[in-house]
C-alpha cells in the first residue's frame, strides 16, 4: 500500500478518535496529530519539520472525513457527527493495526498534557515555526 494513503487512513482514524474525546479547532488538531504520530521525542527543529510534513496529510484527512460526514466544521470548531461516533466505536470493535492501537492509546495522555495551554501557547511553547 502506498505510504501516503496508509498515513491518510491512519491519521483519519486518529483524528476521529481525538474528536471523540473533544472537539477542537483545525490549528490545534494539526499540531496534535504529529505529536501522536511520532512516538519518539524530537527536538524543536525536528518538530517543526515533522509538523510541516504532516500538515498536508492532516488537511487531506480532514477533507476526507468531512466529505464522508464523519466530522463537521462549525464556526471553526471541528467535531464528530453521529456517523463519526459510530465510526469510532466500530473502529475499535474490529481489528485495527497495532500502530493505530498504539497511537489511540496515547490520545488521552496527549490531550491531558496539551489541555493546559491554548492553541497559540502550544505553538509558542513547542517553537513551531510556520
Amino acid at each position: 500500500m502506498d505510504y501516503r494513503i496508509n498515513n491518510e487512513a491512519i491519521i483519519s482514524c486518529v483524528i476521529a478518535q481525538v474528536l471523540k474525546r473533544e472537539s477542537c479547532d483545525s490549528l490545534r488538531l494539526s499540531l496534535l496529530i504529529p505529536l501522536l504520530m511520532e512516538n519518539k521525542t524530537v527536538n524543536n527543529t525536528d518538530l517543526t519539520l515533522v509538523y510541516k510534513e504532516y500538515l498536508p496529510i492532516v488537511v487531506n484527512s480532514i477533507i476526507i472525513l468531512t466529505q464522508g460526514n464523519i466530522i463537521r466544521n462549525g464556526g471553526g470548531i471541528i467535531s464528530l457527527t453521529d456517523k463519526g461516533n459510530e465510526f469510532c466505536n466500530g473502529m475499535l470493535n474490529h481489528s485495527c493495526s497495532y500502530r493505530l492501537r498504539a497511537i489511540i492509546s496515547e490520545i488521552d495522555t496527549c490531550l491531558e498534557e496539551t489541555q493546559k495551554f491554548s492553541t497559540v501557547e502550544l505553538y509558542q511553547k513547542l517553537k513551531i515555526i510556520l
